[in-house]
């Protein structure tokens, strides 16, 4: 099934988000028990590719550029899609090589669930359904005085029952100060953009690797029933 890469209006990506509700959402433990096996969407709606240079940090301040960004709230300290900027040659490395923030998030999601234990993935309709949505994305410098851009990642899962009452729902994020996440230059990620594949899965690893987290913690009591 195609993925669209067209990145989606904020307006939407804020709809699908709150669904009705911004707060998150704890399985109970009667849903645990009867969801066993999920799918996974294969859409994933994702914002623009964000990113913050050191030019930017500089001239706006690190508490301004980077302390905004550890929420998401980069909007306005980012820089969007300009001509010849950052952001448009990274995304023109991206599209060239076949790598797509929304398609690591969704395999890394299905790897990690079945990987851990806590959900058997399936291709047929499961117990439940996890829709995946990448609000904000991209790459940052850690501190205004480095020219490298270290990549980030904010991911949201809301999962539904058959009903399609909302029964999990999550956000966690890996941000510029995740020294895991290998940092480059613009021109080291053009000179081998297997860099920003692997930096951009590896922040994506981690977000959803806390979704994952959060999830177990949430009823231990209950896991030893997931399907392996």
């Amino acid at each position: 099934m195609h993925i669209p890469n067209k990145p989606l209006p904020i307006v939407l990506i804020f709809s699908l988000l709150l669904g009705g509700c911004a707060s998150s959402v704890d399985m109970a433990t009667v849903d645990r028990k009867n969801i066993q096996t999920i799918t996974v969407n294969p859409s994933v709606p994702k914002g623009p590719i964000r990113v913050v240079t050191m030019g930017q940090a500089l001239t706006m301040g690190i508490s301004g550029v980077l302390g905004g960004a550890v929420g998401g709230g980069i909007a306005g300290a980012a820089q969007g899609s300009t001509p010849n900027g950052p952001a448009e040659q990274l995304q023109a490395i991206m599209d060239k090589n076949n790598i797509k923030v929304e398609v690591l998030v969704r395999d890394e999601f299905a790897r990690q669930a079945g990987e851990r234990h806590l959900f058997k993935v399936v291709d047929a309709k499961g117990d439940g359904q996890a829709t995946l949505i990448v609000p904000t994305w991209g790459f940052m410098v850690p501190s205004p005085y480095q020219w490298a851009l270290r990549p980030t990642a904010m991911v949201m899962v809301v999962m539904k029952d058959p009903a399609g009452r909302v029964v999990w729902k999550d956000t966690e994020n890996s941000s510029h100060l995740n020294f895991s996440v290998p940092k480059q230059t613009l021109e080291e990620y053009a000179a081998k953009p297997e860099l920003l594949r692997d930096g951009l899965g590896k922040a994506v690893a981690a977000a959803v690797g806390k979704l994952m987290d959060n999830y177990a913690k949430q009823g231990p009591e209950t896991r030893d029933g997931a399907a392996h």
